[in-house]
């Protein structure tokens, strides 16, 4: 469970290493007490951005949420019947729209059965903000002894561009993707799902135009028809409501305190986590002259390549944009009245000027305005660590707990059991038979290479010869002498241990090609179109039904 506290404290947070393993955190158990908790918090909340009180927000984000989630959702798939108190119970995840690996999928079936174990509704954010970086996927092709793994593309490669903004170039890639796959991967799993799935998306895609809302509602209309009852909605919908704007002019009036306590907080997690590099977790905030960077993204229709917003004082007013070509200008709030700056931004996007969240105002967004609960994986789950300290710190309310989820699923392919303790045991094998020769020989299940009596009393001579050595206590005067007489002794007896030594050597290149196979063959980071109906949909529904 992820508790509150006064300070950031390092937390390992790992994925499960085995074929169907799940990581739920807190347990399911555990998720009615957590409800509960966060429910109680937001009732006894007294916090206010600006001059509105949060859960009057909140009320509206929720109501509205669910409103454009059904409308959406609606377009592809059959919806579920929500009823009018729908808002008062809320699960949410998110994830951008990809072919994403079966443990990013499992989140979308855990917030189906807590639907089904808690009531309400859940909702699968469509993270279409992010840009669309590679349009291909990692496919495992040849053989069980000396298997590849090639990138296989769906369509061709882009300036990187926002989900939001990205539509099919190449249509005959597009199209052709699934009997690709299919033919790469044919050797090693005999019917990938890619086959059925993707007609589905080339359908979405022509009715769409955009690749990432394909890519999405095909996965999702999948999941109905296994008999799923959540809902979808791309953040974009999300945050151009009145309660985005508001908190959006919310961190822009509140501007020069955000930035120190954004700043503080990022270095602070940082310094837990014993991490250097200057862009991780996330990038500081900078100052530049009179301009202060917003933790938001800003692109134009004319030009979507996302960009790091900027803001600086004009007057009563705030001039907005990249220090480029990008430039607008919202009123300047005062005394928490936001609504000039929030009715301003929200009219930005008839100008061809889109402010999107960048990911920390995502999620606190979501956590503090649309759900009971938010899910997130591994990788999203420790940022958010970033994101308990700006609630406390910048709107001086506790962090709502939210759920770490994730599982793990490998493709069905034969292969050897084989692990890199194997591989350490021969290597240490062989380096006891180099330093430690006398030890291996002593050994009674050790067969000795022409193990007749002459060759046991020459054994003998050299092991007593060695033992003679290390019993002198070293000293500047001998250290040379016994460092050689201990290695005469060691090269004496290797002849007696040449047989089981290239056994050994050829046990270790055989361990060595395995482990590169199983590096390949075992991954956990395949797309779950790769992977036999049959399975995942098992998996999937097997959790989902409360089974497994």
């Amino acid at each position: 469970m992820t508790q509150s506290g006064s300070s950031m404290e390092y937390r390992r947070l790992r994925a499960p290493r085995h074929d169907r393993g799940i990581l739920i955190e807190p347990a399911l158990e555990q998720v009615g007490e957590v409800l509960g908790a966060n429910a109680e918090s937001q009732r006894s909340s007294t916090c206010q951005i600006g001059d509105r009180c949060i859960r009057e927000l909140a009320r509206s984000a929720r109501q509205t949420t669910i409103a454009a989630a059904l409308g959406y959702t609606a377009a592809y798939r059959d919806v579920p019947d929500v009823g009018a108190d729908a808002a008062e119970r809320l699960f949410m995840a998110g994830h951008q729209p990809q072919l994403f690996h079966p443990g990013v999928w499992f989140k979308n079936f855990v917030l189906d059965r807590l639907t089904r174990q808690y009531g309400g509704v859940a909702v699968n954010l469509v993270i279409d903000n992010d840009t669309a970086k590679a349009a291909s996927i990692r496919v495992p092709g040849g053989s069980v002894r000396r298997p590849t793994a090639s990138a296989v593309a769906f369509d061709t490669s882009s300036m990187p561009i926002p989900f939001e903004e990205r539509d099919v170039h190449d249509w005959a890639t597009f199209e052709s993707f699934a009997q690709r796959v299919g033919d790469e991967i044919a050797p090693l799993v005999d019917d990938p799902m890619v086959r059925d799935f993707w007609p589905a998306v080339v359908e979405r895609a022509r009715a769409t135009g955009r690749l990432g809302l394909a890519l999405a509602q095909a996965r999702h209309a999948l999941e109905g028809r296994w008999g799923t009852d959540t809902l979808e909605v791309p953040l974009s919908t999300v945050t151009d409501s009145a309660a985005f704007w508001w908190l959006a002019a919310h961190l822009l009036c509140e501007l020069p305190r955000l930035f120190d306590v954004y700043n503080r907080t990022v270095l602070a997690y940082r310094r837990v986590n014993h991490i250097r590099s200057a862009n991780h977790p996330v990038p500081l905030l900078e100052r530049s002259g009179d301009w202060t960077e917003v933790p938001l993204w800003v692109w134009t229709d004319e030009n979507p390549r996302r960009r790091h917003l900027f803001a600086r004082r004009v007057g009563g007013e705030l001039e907005l944009g990249d220090r480029g070509k990008i430039a607008a200008r919202v009123p300047l709030g005062s005394g928490g009245d936001w609504s000039a700056t929030a009715a301003a931004l929200g009219e930005l996007g008839q100008r061809g000027i889109k402010v999107r969240p960048r990911a920390l105002v995502t999620t606190l967004f979501a956590r503090l305005f649309l759900t009971d609960m938010f899910m997130h994986g591994i990788g999203g789950s420790k940022y958010d660590e970033l994101t308990d300290a700006i609630l406390r710190d910048f709107f001086h309310v506790e962090p709502p707990i939210y759920a770490t989820v994730s599982a793990t699923l490998k493709l069905p392919i034969e292969r050897p059991s084989v692990s890199s303790d194997d591989l350490a045991d021969v290597v240490d094998a062989l380096r006891q038979m180099t330093y430690h020769p006398e030890r291996v020989l002593t050994d009674q299940h050790v067969a000795v290479s022409g193990p007749d009596a002459a060759a046991a009393e020459q054994i003998d001579e050299m092991i007593e010869e060695k033992r003679r050595w290390l019993a002198i206590e070293p000293n500047r005067e001998n250290a040379r002498q016994r460092c050689h007489g201990i290695r005469a002794a060691n090269d004496a007896l290797q002849p007696w241990l040449d047989a089981q030594r290239r056994e050994l050597i050829e046990r270790r290149e055989e361990l060595s090609a395995q482990l590169r196979a199983e590096s390949i063959l075992g991954s956990r980071d395949y797309a779950f179109c790769l992977f036999p109906r049959k399975k995942i949909e098992g998996f999937m529904l097997e959790f989902d039904s409360g089974t497994a």
